[in-house]
């Protein structure tokens, strides 16, 4: 049984924090089955490393918000770790959520952090002449 998500890092990292109700497991489905006991997730969407990065991800985006884990597991993790991944996915919403919470539960600042861009409207435009 392949433990992933919150339940990867939970043990993982011995977190003390309450299992989740229904954890993510890697199963023999062809999408993403919410079942009474589990989250059944084929096993091409689960992440296929160890990084607890990637597992905060997967959790953030097919969990739900799981604060109890979050606020054990976040300050373990490298803030290098957080800021890569920020890199390779500055506009992404899981991601800057990921670095919001660990900001907040370590205690610290990310430094280094990138932009956020985007296409430039006809108004901003506009205005910057």
């Amino acid at each position: 049984m392949d433990l992933i998500g919150y339940e990867f890092l939970r043990q993982t990292l011995s977190l003390t924090a309450f299992p989740p109700e229904r954890p993510a497991l890697i199963k023999p489905v062809t999408r993403i089955e919410p079942t009474e006991a589990f989250l059944g997730v084929p096993r091409h969407v689960a992440p296929d490393t160890k990084d607890p990065i990637e597992h905060v991800l997967f959790a953030l985006k097919h969990e739900g918000v799981e604060l109890q884990i979050l606020a054990e597991a976040l300050p373990k993790i490298d803030p290098s770790s957080l800021l890569a991944a920020l890199r390779r996915s500055p506009t992404g919403a899981y991601i800057r959520t990921a670095c919001y919470l660990w900001e907040h539960f370590a205690g610290s600042h990310l430094e280094n952090i990138p932009e956020v861009g985007g296409p430039q409207s006809s108004y901003s435009t506009r205005i910057a002449t």
